[in-house]
């Protein structure tokens, strides 16, 4: 048995860590019972929240994987990485949604708007403008709402890289440096809960 599990792990490869996959199926389950049936677990949604952890976990370990002195090289290699990963499979998803919303003549001006724009990472961002509320009743008819998620870890992805990497070596200042963006973030989440849920709830600001 030990050994298949030291063969399971050269084969992910030498980043692969099992208890973060673990999470990722925790966060997964806690979020479909939720859609499923709010009542068989009302705080599933924080699945989500589970997957932001692992993402900045996984990205920020990537990004220091990342051996490349020059800031250019380095954006760059970082950024085909996160493209490569995300972009065709959202893309397909957008394209096939289209098409069945199309077919169906279930289709209409703001679920179109928030397809296309969650190909360029800001989907969340427009459903702040337009105030859609993801646990209203509305938000059933919008199949490309649950976007917003990742309009927000694309959103993290490209601030980070310039976040870290002028304090690869001098890891005290960037330990203070995140304590004060921990700090921002939640003032603004604080403050936004009394005056608009729904920034609160799409906002990168309140998000990282």
């Amino acid at each position: 048995l030990q050994e298949k599990i030291l063969m399971i792990t050269k084969i992910k490869g030498e980043g692969f860590i099992g208890g973060i996959e673990a999470m990722r199926g925790i966060a997964v389950i806690a979020v479909i019972l939720n859609h499923f049936d709010s009542n068989l677990l009302p705080s599933g949604f924080l699945g989500v929240d589970l997957f932001f952890v692992i993402s900045g976990f996984v990205v920020t370990k990537s990004l220091y994987g990342i051996k490349k002195a020059n800031f250019n090289e380095y954006l760059l290699v970082f950024y085909i990485k996160r493209f490569k990963r995300i972009f065709p499979a959202l893309f397909v998803f957008v394209i096939l949604t289209f098409i069945c919303l199309e077919l169906t003549n279930e289709l209409d001006i703001t679920t179109l708007r928030t397809g296309a724009l969650s190909l360029i990472a800001i989907s969340n961002l427009y459903l702040i403008r337009i105030s859609q509320d993801y646990f209203g009743l509305e938000h059933n008819f919008n199949l490309y709402t649950h976007t917003w998620s990742l309009g927000i870890e694309e959103q993290f992805y490209l601030l980070l890289p310039a976040f870290l990497f002028p304090f690869f070596k001098n890891k005290t200042r960037l330990i203070y440096l995140s304590l004060a963006v921990i700090i921002i973030s939640f003032l603004i989440y604080l403050y936004s809960s009394t005056e608009s849920i729904i920034f609160q709830y799409y906002s990168p600001l309140t998000r990282f």
